[in-house]
């Protein structure tokens, strides 16, 4: 356990940084978690899996075809293509200047612009990776396929160059770009799988050009950023009192099976193990009592490591690639450090992009205290998911003036942690995150969750309603509550209700989609059913998306402000999927999420229909908690007295119903009303009369 830390302590850590309070866990877990463990036993197995790299860098056994000899057929970039006689194998680099190549284009300069490259790899039967990482090597230009689906461009603008085409421009010398490609268990296939490359050089008589891919299936990284205290950051103490930039080493005690690995040593940090970082690691990911218990490898930043050059950079550097695929943020920063609009608005661009660009889900805590501002860093983040707590005293009041984005709604969402600190109910968020994408690691169908708006949307549409949450049509989380408290179980089985894409025909009741793109002329619409018999006890959806950015935003300091699509959402009831009357609409004119909450949902058919007024991509989850119909069962009679007794059966905890009779079923008289406590509750019909003993009772519930 960690040392104890009086409870009115926060620990200033540095002029622009603060810890959200050190204070030791308690014995129970995350809401649901439990249940969820009970229930699936060795069925709930994620993975974090390993690195395999699938195309080397360097490697030999590319196949070519120069653009002198004019475009290759039409199917060229398909897994049945057959190479005819004309292309050629070699290692890349493939190019010629700069010395910096292995097959040598001896003719191309002042003669063709383009080059073709083909390279087949081989995935095993039942490892179709959910998420692969790209690393692209280009002077000047490439768009890259994967078996025939466009995965990456860089520095080509012509949706479908020629053969004699050049790239959009040209580029000094070349250097690797990381892409990383959430949801490719749709695009890859057991077996044999090609990547294809179109590389375009600058001008004909550029005086170089190369194109070389690494092609890997990455491991589930799980990024641990810390504000320092006395100086330092790392859940356990390194072995090396100074490590260099990647040392690794493993944990012991209770945090075995664990490697840590130091991503910060540029501000002055020390190599101790933090009392905060080791509490919010058992929190997310240490103890088999927290959803991120299976992650066996931890990437450790400082928070000011993290803003600066070992992360997201400044100035017209753009962010490093962090290669972690979940990120927890258990600190704070505001402008009562010091720090002007623009320096903060300069980080939450950074982040945002970086989370965009890398597929990252990060949570963020806001800070402890109703009468605190939600932090600048990084409560006003759009795209990360932001944490209050259950106890709801945390930051409120919606995002400040000063940063994009003022009175947006905070927190996304509220966890377990402790009576005082968001610190570690951000943490069980984060390891809830990486619970999803383990899950999903092994399960093709599953992942498009490796896009961090899905696996938000899931989080946010299954959690669960404190008393007095509301919303309404134009601000779509409470103020206080955010969209509710997590909750494991029923995000799991979210998860596991699957993805169903956009149709008017049925969808399943509950279900989730991601959507690369939707255009502002284009209704998208998911129709659902609730069958005869039941009733969705809540219907929940929440739709959300993250603002975009231009393709290099460092090439002027990040200056410029991302672009926000606004959707509108709406739910319908409906018939053969054509919309009738709206039920309800969610339509905020600031925030990045949409959320529709309703309980209570009776038999019928639903449409959920949205529009942006922007091109973007998006993620909806929607989630129905079926049930049979409340219902009368009669009990005991008692013939001499007049008395029955009644079960009322299938009740929804905390709704309330009133028990009816009728001898004539047109006129009713009410007999008892009760909020339930029980999913059965009795009562005894006492005196009645003799020309009464021969009728009809029902339940009368909702609104």
């Amino acid at each position: 356990m960690p040392p104890k830390i009086p409870q009115s302590l926060v620990a200033v850590i540095s002029p622009a940084l603060a810890l959200l309070l050190l204070l030791p866990p308690p014995a129970s877990g995350q809401t649901g978690y439990a249940a969820l463990r009970v229930e699936q036993g060795s069925n709930l197995a994620p993975t974090a899996g390993s690195r395999h790299v699938y195309i080397p860098e360097e490697s030999a056994a590319w196949s070519y075809w120069t653009g002198d000899l004019g475009e290759p057929p039409s199917d060229w970039r398909s897994i049945s293509f057959i190479e005819p006689s004309g292309w050629l194998s070699g290692q890349t680099s493939i190019g010629y200047g700069d010395a910096d190549d292995n097959t040598i284009l001896s003719a191309m300069r002042n003669q063709f612009t383009t080059v073709y490259l083909r390279h087949e790899f081989e995935v095993p039967q039942g490892e179709i990776p959910a998420m692969l990482h790209l690393r692209l090597y280009v002077d000047d230009g490439a768009i890259v396929w994967l078996n025939g689906e466009e995965i990456a461009r860089q520095n080509v603008t012509a949706p479908s160059p020629a053969a004699g085409d050049t790239a959009a421009a040209s580029v000094n010398n070349a250097s690797w770009r990381d892409y990383f490609l959430a949801g490719t268990g749709g695009i890859v296939t057991e077996g044999t799988n090609v990547i294809a490359i179109h590389a375009l050089n600058g001008t004909v008589s550029s005086s170089d050009f190369s194109i070389d891919l690494e092609l890997v299936r990455p491991r589930l990284d799980f990024g641990h950023v810390e504000a320092t205290s006395s100086d330092q950051f790392l859940p356990a103490a390194s072995p090396d009192p100074s490590p260099p930039v990647g040392y690794q080493f493993e944990g012991t005690g209770p945090l075995a099976g664990k490697t840590f690995e130091v991503r910060s040593n540029s501000n002055g940090e020390a190599f101790g193990a933090s009392p905060h970082a080791y509490t919010v690691a058992t929190y997310s990911y240490r103890v088999t009592a927290r959803p991120g218990f299976f992650l066996p490898h931890i990437k450790n930043w400082s928070a000011s490591g993290f803003l600066g050059a070992d992360a997201l950079n400044s100035g017209f550097a753009p962010p490093l690639a962090t290669f972690t695929q979940v990120q927890n943020h258990s600190w704070i920063t505001t402008d009562a450090n010091n720090l002007s609009d623009a320096e903060l608005n300069e980080f939450v661009r950074r982040f945002d992009y970086v989370n965009s660009r890398d597929r990252i889900l990060a949570a963020v805590g806001l800070n402890n205290g109703s009468g605190t501002v939600v932090p600048q860093v990084w409560g006003c983040s759009y795209n990360s998911i932001t944490v209050g707590r259950l106890d709801g005293n945390h930051s409120r009041g919606g995002t400040v003036a000063g940063v994009d984005g003022a009175g947006r709604s905070k927190p996304d969402l509220i966890a377990y942690g402790n009576a005082v600190a968001t610190s570690y109910s951000t943490a069980n968020v984060s390891g809830m995150a990486a619970l999803l994408l383990g899950i999903a690691y092994d399960h093709p169908e599953l992942s498009n969750v490796y896009h961090p708006e899905v696996s938000k949307a899931l989080m946010m549409a299954s959690a669960l309603k404190p008393a007095g949450w509301s919303n309404s049509s134009s601000q779509p989380l409470d103020p206080i509550w955010g969209t509710g408290e997590l909750d494991a179980y029923h995000c799991y089985h979210l998860l596991k209700a699957g993805e169903h894409p956009a149709s008017p025909a049925p969808v399943g009741s509950s279900g989730w989609d991601y959507a690369a793109q939707l255009s502002p002329a284009t209704t998208a619409s998911y129709t659902f059913i609730v069958p005869e018999g039941k009733v969705s006890e809540r219907c929940s959806v929440v739709l959300n998306w993250f603002r975009q950015f231009e393709e290099n935003p460092a090439a002027n300091g990040f200056a410029s402000l991302p672009v926000l699509p606004d959707f509108e959402l709406r739910l319908f009831e409906s018939q053969a999927g054509v919309p009738g009357t709206q039920l309800a609409l969610s339509d905020s004119p600031v925030d990045n999420v949409e959320h529709i909450y309703l309980p209570l949902l009776p038999a019928g058919e639903y449409t959920l229909t949205l529009e942006t007024d922007l091109p973007s991509s998006y993620a909806i989850a929607w989630e129905n908690r079926l049930r049979d119909l409340p219902e009368v069962a009669l009990g005991s009679v008692d013939p001499a007295l007049g008395s029955a007794t009644l079960d009322l059966q299938n009740l929804i905890i905390g709704e309330t119903y009133t028990l009816q009779y009728s001898v004539d079923l047109s006129n009713w008289t009410d007999l008892h009303t009760v909020t339930a406590a029980a999913e059965t509750e009795s009562f005894v019909q006492m005196a009645i009369p003799v020309e009464s003993r021969s009728g009809f009772y029902r339940i009368v519930w909702g609104s």
